[in-house]
């Protein structure tokens, strides 16, 4: 939110539902100037064909590129209680990139 309030342009990426990027997306587009953008991508960033196509949408021409980089992925279910991580829920959160 910050980054948008000091005027930089901010795609919002989401997993699966865009209800929450979308409401995120609301909030910064009040007020401000038409020429500011901001936009949401829906990306999976476990699948590098998707990971493509979040940068592709951030670094692309109408952007004019990327300057920062936020990477705050993590899948979105529940972190098992300590003592029950599995090496398979181990591995999920490894794949984030």
């Amino acid at each position: 939110m910050r980054f948008a309030q000091e005027g930089a342009r901010v795609v919002i990426n989401y997993a699966g539902h865009p209800e929450g990027a979308n409401q995120t997306l609301d909030t910064i587009q009040k007020g401000r100037r038409p020429e500011k953008k901001a936009s949401s991508c829906q990306a999976d960033v476990t699948n590098m064909d998707d990971i493509r196509k979040l940068i592709r949408r951030c670094a692309g021409r109408a952007w004019g590129g990327c300057d920062i980089l936020v990477n705050n992925g993590r899948h979105g279910e529940e972190r098992p209680t300590s003592g029950t991580v599995t090496e398979a829920d181990y591995d999920k959160v490894l794949a984030v990139t």
